[in-house]
């Protein structure tokens, strides 16, 4: 079984090969781990970051122009595609640094320009530079098996996964998959280089005499402008004919989960079609959330870009802050602008943290004549598979509703814009958000403009959670009681997913 962030051809091939799938996502607000960035120093009485004297890779995302041999075709940035698409530039609310600076400067600032604009291709390890994936850890990763027991007459173990299992973990997804057309956008070296630095982790299930792994369930811990912290399953992937293990991985990351104090969900978004073979005990489908998906191949790339911002009323600027890399003022500004949107409400201190500490970076529009924000979005990077590697996850969007009717189309556009280009520099394939049931009826045909796909409504994927009481039931539940527990639950999760479909039928017969 696989449970991995996949595009609907790779989603097909793994149906078709009995490869069942979970993309991890986010809830309400994020997903798939937000984490302490090594580029933060330790916070002391709450004291703001200081800002590092050259912010190049922020320069070379706002501010082009400085360098016009390098810039893209297709950027925002760019003066040319700007003036066709009847756009003002999108300056930097910050400095930018002239040619009169050192040469050395200069040179670094134009490679991350082209690093940017995608005509450099750099190893993962160089992208990552830009938009660096967090650490968050909750629990203690003891090299001690988790749980011992016998199966099919061999005795199997349940530990944490260590870098040295990256080897076996990628042989038994390539084994499963067993397609030339679906290949691995990561290497071994660099899962085993993820494992070791705590940007993923996982929980591996192997035959102990033999050493050899059958099953894997990887997870993320992430910070939510929401509050707490959420677990976020990765990739399932797990040897079909022993079919109790997929529960018996969960089982034993909701144990960890419910000791930790800080852990307050569990969440994953897996397609309908998975449902029969592992969906959890307590792991409910929420149903008035749906998941939404960039998936930035070539012609996706372009059909945003070539969206533009088609200003109607008046120019619009847009300014990208990367996670970790805020000056205290900057970080000020973006908690004024999101009190002003929203009021002040635990919303504002978990932000003031999560900006403070480098756990989610931001995109702003606002009007040229007005220094208020139209719109703004959170995001941070750790939307991860160990088969797709990184994407980019929105945390959360907020709007001027004095704005709404006139700017915010382009605006969404414009904040697109921006993490299309961050995802091209840093090598992601897909960017994903959750809308609730009423976001989607002011956005859906906005979001389908700008190429995102509602991948509950047209694919099937839903979102799946749980919270603190539920998955501590498996402090208690233990050996068949989960299996009796999950014929149950899943009987439970096929009639809910047949009622909303009955509900959508209807919904479209009315109209």
């Amino acid at each position: 079984m696989i449970f991995t962030q996949r595009n609907f051809t790779r989603l097909m091939f793994m149906m078709m090969a009995k490869v069942w799938g979970v993309n991890g996502g986010g809830g309400a607000t994020a997903p798939i781990s937000a984490f302490s960035s090594a580029f933060v120093p330790p916070m002391h009485n709450n004291m703001p970051l200081k800002k590092p004297p050259t912010n190049l890779h922020v320069q070379a995302l706002n501010s082009g122009k400085s360098f016009p041999a390098v810039q893209s075709k297709h950027s925002f940035d760019n003066p040319k595609f700007a003036m066709k698409h009847k756009n003002a530039q999108m300056l930097d609310l910050g400095e930018t640094i002239g040619e009169e600076n050192n040469k050395e400067i200069v040179a670094n600032q134009e490679k991350d320009i082209r690093l940017l604009n995608g005509a450099e291709t750099l190893p993962i390890a160089s992208r990552r530079l830009l938009l660096e994936p967090n650490k968050l850890k909750a629990f203690d990763l003891s090299k001690e098996p988790l749980k011992s027991f016998h199966q099919a007459n061999e005795e199997m173990i349940i530990r944490h996964a260590v870098p040295e299992d990256a080897t076996q973990m990628r042989q038994l997804a390539i084994s499963l998959i067993n397609s030339e057309n679906v290949k691995p956008e990561i290497e071994v070296e660099q899962i085993e280089k993820d494992l070791q630095e705590g940007f993923v982790h996982a929980l591996v299930i192997e035959i102990k005499e033999e050493k050899k792994t059958i099953g894997y369930l990887s997870y993320t811990i992430s910070s939510s402008l929401n509050g707490g912290k959420v677990v976020y399953l990765g990739d399932l992937i797990c040897e079909i004919k022993y079919k109790d293990i997929p529960v018996k991985l969960y089982g034993e990351l909701a144990k960890l989960s419910a000791k930790s104090e800080e852990i307050k969900e569990i969440q994953a978004i897996a397609n309908s079609k998975s449902v029969g073979y592992f969906l959890f005990p307590g792991m409910d489908i929420v149903p008035k959330e749906t998941f939404w998906q960039l998936q930035l191949n070539d012609n996706e790339v372009e059909k945003i870009l070539k969206n533009g911002v088609n200003v109607l009323c008046g120019t619009l600027k847009s300014t990208i802050y990367l996670p970790g890399k805020l000056s205290g003022d900057e970080a000020i500004y973006l908690i004024k602008q999101w009190k002003e949107m929203n009021g002040e409400d635990e919303s504002t201190s978990n932000l003031t943290n999560l900006l403070r500490t480098g756990q989610v970076g931001a995109v702003t529009v606002h009007l040229d004549v007005r220094p208020s924000v139209v719109s703004m979005l959170f995001f941070h990077g750790n939307y991860y598979s160990l088969w797709d590697g990184q994407s980019i996850w929105v945390d959360k969007m907020s709007f001027s509703p004095l704005h709404f009717d006139c700017h915010i189309p382009n605006a969404i556009s414009a904040m697109f814009g921006k993490l299309v280009e961050l995802s091209n520099a840093i090598g992601a394939k897909r960017i994903g958000w959750i809308f609730n049931e009423e976001t989607k009826k002011n956005f859906y045909e906005i979001m389908e403009n700008i190429g995102a796909i509602n991948m509950t409504k047209q694919e099937d994927w839903h979102i799946y959670r749980s919270n603190k009481s539920e998955f501590s039931e498996y402090l208690t539940t233990t050996g068949d009681n989960y299996m009796k527990l999950n014929g149950t639950h899943k009987q439970r999760a096929k009639d809910l997913l047949k009622k909303q479909k009955a509900r959508e039928i209807e919904k479209i017969q009315q109209e």
